[in-house]
């Protein structure tokens, strides 16, 4: 999609007190009326599994307003989707709450990054005449005319579903994923400091050992510096043949979109990553994917097939209720999706939603397997629409 500004149009912290509510009730209902349908999923994913272990989550987002910004957001657009892109920094505090409200597990971020991503449609979606959609100025109920609502209390006029914007994407990324590396870095200069003036070693001494010290950690940070060089080529340069292999017929394909996608089923399906690390933990919630690498591409009979690897930021439950163990975590993991072969990125990737082939109605994913078209009933895979777990 084409930037078009930034922009003030949608305040995504609106959202925050709903995702805050839906954690309390423990319920997805109302989250329903503001995000998309994989959204949705991968919230009530995490509740089912919380449900589990006779937990519930309690999230507390505080925004940082040191900046005198509550958030800053960009909008994109391709005359049929708009698309808005929000980041805010925050602080978030979630704590996990037994049946009898006591505490079992609590993960402070002092510095983190809510990032949303709400989309609506200017183009026809669907007209619902027993349920239809109500005026945001005056409140009446409106009728379809054409591709358009109208109001005619206040004579008022809506590009179909333009008024609504859904979220698709929430997530919360921590600002300091690697800070015990920092902590090392810091621990390597503190002993340097520290023995000379503790009277342990001879100064003179000390001198030659901190020169051997230096010297044999610089040889090991280079020789780890070209090690690392030469495994992020060798995967830079596979990486790029796959992604010409899969661009040679499908030349909208792209790593960001494919990563979306990724992170969707991994949040609807986590149980995938329990069977990948195979670590005896009962019950695990992805809150998503980082890292993601192309390992391979493959085509066989009416599929075509990518392989890939990544971080996930996971939460593991393991025993009952009444021993619950909560453990945050980053594992790696391998992941295949297939699609049939020939089925094509839009130019501009909006998740959960998709055309029909037969007369053109522009549809909205509203759950897994197939999908039936509200105008003609053309029934449609999902697999021929974007990626499915293989």
């Amino acid at each position: 999609m084409d930037i078009l500004n930034s922009t003030k149009e949608l305040n995504h912290v609106q959202y925050f007190s709903v995702v805050e509510r839906m954690y309390n009730q423990n319920s997805v209902e109302e989250m329903k009326n503001y995000a998309g349908f994989s959204q949705v999923e991968r919230f009530r994913k995490e509740l089912e599994t919380l449900g589990r272990f006779g937990l519930h989550k309690h999230l507390d987002i505080t925004l940082d307003r040191s900046d005198g910004e509550d958030f800053a957001a960009s909008k994109y657009s391709d005359g049929k989707v708009d698309l808005i892109y929000s980041v805010s920094n925050t602080s978030i505090n979630e704590t996990y709450l037994n049946q009898e409200n006591r505490k079992r597990h609590r993960r402070k971020i002092k510095h983190a990054f809510v990032i949303s991503t709400a989309i609506k449609s200017n183009k026809t979606l669907r007209y619902d005449a027993e349920n239809p959609p109500h005026c945001m100025n005056c409140g009446a109920p409106m009728e379809a005319q054409g591709d358009k609502y109208h109001c005619d209390y206040c004579d008022t006029w809506y590009v179909a579903e333009a008024y609504k914007y859904l979220l698709t994407r929430f997530f919360i990324d921590p600002v300091f994923k690697h800070r015990r590396y920092v902590f090392l870095f810091f621990l390597f200069l503190f002993i340097l400091g520290v023995i000379p003036q503790s009277g342990l070693v001879d100064t003179k001494q000390w001198e030659k050992i901190s020169i051997v010290m230096t010297m044999g950690v610089s040889v090991i940070l280079v020789a780890l510096f070209f090690v690392a060089l030469g495994i992020g080529l060798y995967k830079l340069f596979k990486e790029k043949i796959l992604l010409r292999k899969i661009r040679h017929h499908d030349p909208h394909f792209s790593k960001e979109s494919f990563t979306s996608r990724a992170n969707d089923l991994l949040g609807m399906h986590p149980e995938i990553i329990l069977k990948e690390n195979d670590n005896g933990k009962q019950g695990v919630i992805c809150r998503s994917i980082q890292e993601l690498q192309l390992t391979n591409y493959e085509r066989k009979g009416n599929w075509e097939f990518v392989e890939f690897t990544g971080k996930a930021d996971v939460l593991y439950l393991d025993g009952s209720e009444q021993t619950v163990r909560l453990k945050d975590q980053m594992d790696k993991f391998a992941l295949r999706l297939g699609r049939i072969y020939g089925t094509l990125t839009p130019v501009h990737y909006a998740p959960d939603q998709f055309t029909c082939q037969n007369c053109g109605s522009h549809e909205i994913v509203e759950h897994e397997g197939v999908q039936v078209c509200s105008y003609c009933q053309t029934e449609r895979p999902l697999e021929t629409i974007d990626w499915v777990i293989a």
